[in-house]
């Protein structure tokens, strides 16, 4: 597809540009050249290293990272910036996030009845209720499962919720389109990592340090890391002095 400038005729254009896009799970990938300025076997040359492998979502939409999902089973982002998970029949689960109201979220209430006051729609179901809360993990994580009152339920899904800051991350599947084993491999699959929260008064990074600065790119790291074991090696420099350069070296266990 070609955008161009509308000029009189004998006037040189001044904007030619080729736009290459590519079509997955409802979303436009958008690959351009100016093709005043790069040559056209320039452009076929790096047309022919460009491929649209399977995208994953966006880390920066939730905090989540997507794994390998069983067989038959994909992830996409909405247009809206939630994950939905899929399979042949249609959506199996799905990850969102609400804002908790001020003053709602309590980490002592023992039956997380303010979970009912941050608008999770299953939860404000009247049809619906909570027939089991499981492995509250620590203060700010745990999953519940939904269902309706029928003998055979119609409706079966279980949530696994985080909590970070004033949000609410809800991971839900649903029970009745997806045996045991597929359950546990997509929770596998589906990693939750804690944001980096900005603590109010924080500087922002103009005002940071190079100091500053490096430690919260670190931060961030290890906040990745925080649940998995990592061997990391630094190599520190004073004032570019080859004989003063050393390497020291840090092991995490989870």
């Amino acid at each position: 597809m070609e955008f161009f400038s509308d000029v009189p005729e004998g006037q040189e254009r001044t904007v030619l540009n080729e736009h290459t896009l590519y079509f997955y799970e409802g979303w436009i990938y958008d690959l351009w050249f100016d093709k005043l300025t790069v040559k056209p076997e320039v452009m076929a040359a790096i047309l022919d290293t460009v491929s649209l492998g399977e995208p994953k979502p966006n880390p920066t939409t939730l905090p989540y990272e997507i794994g390998e999902l069983p067989q038959g089973y994909d992830a996409a982002v909405t247009a809206e910036g939630n994950i939905r998970i899929d399979n042949l029949q249609g959506k199996v689960g799905f990850v969102t996030s609400y804002p908790i109201p001020e003053g709602v979220y309590d980490p002592n209430d023992g039956a997380y009845l303010w979970l009912e006051d941050v608008g999770v729609p299953d939860l404000e179901d009247p049809n619906l209720y909570v027939a089991g809360v499981f492995s509250w993990k620590e203060s700010n994580s745990c999953s519940l499962t939904v269902e309706d009152d029928a003998q055979n339920p119609t409706v079966k899904r279980t949530h696994y919720f985080q909590v970070a800051g004033n949000t609410l991350y809800d991971f839900w599947l649903d029970d009745l389109a997806v045996d045991e084993v597929t359950r546990s491999a997509i929770q596998k699959a589906v990693v939750y990592q804690e944001p980096v929260m900005q603590q109010p008064g924080t500087a922002s990074e103009s005002e940071m340090s190079e100091e500053e600065i490096a430690f919260a790119k670190a931060q961030a790291v290890m906040m990745g890391l925080q649940d998995v074991p990592a061997l990391i090696q630094t190599e520190c420099r004073y004032q570019n002095t080859p004989e003063k350069d050393y390497i020291e070296t840090f092991c995490y266990d989870s």
